[in-house]
């Protein structure tokens, strides 16, 4: 329930605060304090919750009923369990949550909106949400479990542009808001919004470059502790690609993955598109081909 614990603290520090400032700061605070770790064997840092195939539960989309909660984390439930301290949190933060974010948050008017279209009535009765919603006004707050890959309805759109962090990295992005920062007039209350944009784009990109190193500390220090050395070897060069990339742009297919997929465990609250990582990172692939960096086998398994 890390994010939830975020989340909640959050707003207590962010209250009466501009939407952009608020954001910006959760998200900050995201990168700088959820918990992380690295699974044994795998090749890619980074993973969608405070612990390995973990669920986080998002604040915004609701608060969970007790038989909601108890249903899902029961022995002949769907499939999670809890540990008791977390079950203790859930009851004494119920409260919070409601007072937090009672009117604004994305669930709020989403049965208003779907409920009477027979066909998402029935889509939204398959279990895309977690638990499943069983009428308009009763059985669900609609509230959603989060793996970091996307559990729950996918209500948008929006796709993220995934190669402007792969090919240009956070550093020039940073660097692109501080000279729009520099050259702004705060004359109007447009200028004023403007800033508080940029300021919030440099706090969030900073936060996802110490997102990154963090993994890399995590990485050297395991490495330091492994006796194993093909293992060994497999972290340092996790904490290299964690050191480059997403701060600055990926020279090779390794670097590419592992910045898109840092980038997309920072967007997916809520089901995000990935995009078209067959086209973005092509060129990658067949540069690293073309050049012997890598083989078809170790490019399929990242």
């Amino acid at each position: 329930l890390e994010k939830l614990r975020i989340a909640l603290d959050t707003l207590d520090e962010m209250r009466n605060r501009s939407g952009y400032a608020y954001r910006s700061q959760l998200l900050a605070n995201y990168y700088n304090r959820m918990p992380i770790t690295i699974p044994e064997d795998d090749l890619l840092a980074g993973t969608g919750s405070s612990c390995y195939n973990g669920v986080e539960l998002d604040s915004e989309m609701g608060r969970w009923t007790q038989p909601e909660i108890d249903h899902l984390f029961e022995e002949t439930g769907d499939m999670y369990t809890i540990s008791d301290e977390n079950y203790a949190r859930l009851e004494e933060w119920k409260d919070r949550i409601d007072f937090a974010f009672k009117n604004n948050r994305a669930s709020d008017y989403l049965a208003e909106l779907t409920w009477d279209d027979p066909q998402m009535q029935r889509f939204m009765k398959t279990g895309v949400t977690m638990p499943v919603w069983k009428d308009r006004n009763s059985g669900t707050t609609n509230a959603i479990g989060q793996t970091g890959i996307g559990v729950g309805p996918g209500f948008t759109l929006a796709c993220v542009e995934f190669e402007r962090v792969i090919n240009e990295g956070c550093r020039a992005l940073i660097d692109e808001a501080k000279e729009c920062l520099a050259n702004e007039k705060c004359l109007h209350y447009d200028d004023y919004q403007k800033h508080e944009y940029w300021t919030s784009v440099i706090k969030v990109f900073e936060g996802f470059i110490n997102y990154a190193n963090r993994h890399a500390d995590l990485a050297e220090q395991m490495a330091a502790e492994c006796k194993d050395e093909k293992r060994k070897a497999e972290l340092l060069k996790m904490a290299e690609v964690c050191r480059r990339v997403p701060e600055y742009p990926a020279r090779t297919f390794y670097e590419a993955v592992q910045a898109y997929w840092f980038t997309l465990l920072s967007v997916c609250s809520n089901t995000m598109s990935g995009g078209r990582p067959d086209q973005f990172l092509y060129p990658y692939y067949k540069a690293d081909i073309e050049a012997g960096r890598i083989t078809k086998e170790e490019a399929l398994e990242l």
